[in-house]
């Protein structure tokens, strides 16, 4: 018994000195993570609507200038840069009003022409937009803001033949 006792305490100790020759790792790491605005491309105003045009035995060019044009603004996350692209040029079509109410079927081309404001809402320093580039998100009370200007101009040919021709401008911003 005696025997016993004895090797329950020799191995108490032998089992605790190996115990509390343990000792303890920590590590840490940090955690973050970085929370940003949407990026997003609102229509704030205007059109490019050339109204109704008198066809003549001349040719004819009609212009909507930027400022007079659509207008668009893009937010985002401040002094972060985004792609632009748009259709440089649009192609118009007559088809619809000529399969409703008969005539010749004929098109016409659109050239468009953007122009940017940075932050600023009113067309002041406006910048020229080549698509397919990046441009910085001006940083204002901490969202970024690019305003975009749309206008551009319209080739009427010598007696273009009648109808509504329609034809879409599409303009994409990415980061």
């Amino acid at each position: 018994m005696v025997k016993k006792i004895c090797l329950i305490i020799c191995l108490v100790l032998i089992f605790g000195e190996i115990v509390s020759a343990q000792s303890v790792g920590t590590i840490t790491e940090n955690i973050k993570l970085l929370v940003t605005n949407g990026l997003s491309l609102k229509k704030i105003g205007g059109n490019i609507n050339f109204g109704e045009v008198i066809a003549t035995n001349s040719r004819q060019w009609k212009t909507i200038k930027p400022n007079n044009g659509a207008r668009f603004v893009v937010t985002g996350y401040a002094n972060r840069k985004v792609t632009i692209n748009y259709t440089r040029k649009v192609t118009l079509y007559n088809n619809k009003w000529v399969d409703d109410f008969g005539g010749s079927k004929s098109n016409m081309r659109f050239i468009s022409h953007v122009r940017r404001t940075g932050k600023n809402s009113a067309y002041v320093n406006p910048r020229r937009v080549r698509s397919g580039r990046k441009y910085k998100l001006k940083n204002s009370n901490g969202i970024g803001k690019l305003y975009l200007w749309v206008g551009g101009r319209i080739k009427i040919k010598a007696n273009q033949p009648e109808g509504k021709y329609i034809g879409t401008f599409t303009i994409t911003v990415a980061y």
